[in-house]
């Protein structure tokens, strides 16, 4: 008895020095730095220059990146987020991180946020088709970020698709929508006869009855004068 009280102890003891024998992947805290708190970055509050310097840098981009137009111009306009992983050469053949799409133009751009130096758009591009009327449009999120040392030089920091696109979503213009499809008509006209026939005819009708009616009154006021023996030229007095 006293032999197996001594074993279960000396279990118990070995279950507790060793219960957890994996190893923490944690990483250890150095607590003879400053501990790291986020600060929210200041707003910025756009000038008409800076809102006329954020436009001209996303339609240039837009106009050779995007639409794979000329991309050897598009190159000075990448910050260092957007050239990392790549180089110059394969910047050129097309295959880049910026992820494309046939753009005729600018739709409509917005300013989802503005911070110190830090800006990103909203930017909805159009696509132009075959007809006037067939178009297609995407929207991607635009963040550029002012060059140091530069006022009036903004790179790209990043190019990410938002949402959906869509044909027929988005026009060239700004403040209008697409142009509207040509109207067609559901139904022949000769359909368009029978009601015009008929409201046509009740015209009529409602004219000759009225022409009726007056004949009918005067025929009979001449009757009723001549039962009482007056004639034109006689005096009812």
């Amino acid at each position: 008895m006293c032999g197996s009280t001594v074993l279960l102890s000396s279990l118990v003891l070995v279950g507790i020095r060793y219960e957890n024998t994996g190893h923490s992947s944690e990483t250890a805290i150095d607590r003879s730095k400053h501990a790291w708190v986020y600060r929210a970055p200041k707003n910025l509050v756009l000038t008409a220059d800076d809102r006329n310097d954020l436009f001209q840098t996303s339609a240039r981009f837009v106009r050779t990146a995007v639409a794979r137009r000329h991309l050897d111009e598009a190159w000075a306009m990448l910050g260092p987020e957007m050239r990392a992983g790549q180089t110059r050469k394969s910047w050129d053949t097309g295959f880049n991180n910026v992820i494309p799409f046939k753009a005729d133009g600018i739709g409509e751009w917005d300013i989802l946020y503005a911070y110190d130096n830090d800006v990103a758009l909203d930017l909805s591009l159009f696509s132009r088709g075959k007809s006037k009327d067939d178009w297609s449009g995407k929207t991607f999120t635009l963040e550029l970020k002012r060059e140091a040392g530069h006022a009036h030089q903004w790179l790209v920091a990043s190019w990410v698709p938002k949402g959906i696109g869509g044909g027929g979503t988005l026009s060239p213009s700004r403040r209008s929508g697409p142009p509207p499809p040509p109207v067609v008509a559901k139904l022949d006209a000769k359909w368009l006869f029978l009601p015009m026939a008929f409201l046509g005819a009740l015209l009529v009708g409602l004219v000759a009855w009225g022409v009726s009616s007056v004949v009918r009154s005067r025929r009979a006021s001449r009757k009723y004068s001549e039962a009482l023996g007056y004639n034109s030229s006689s005096n009812p007095s």
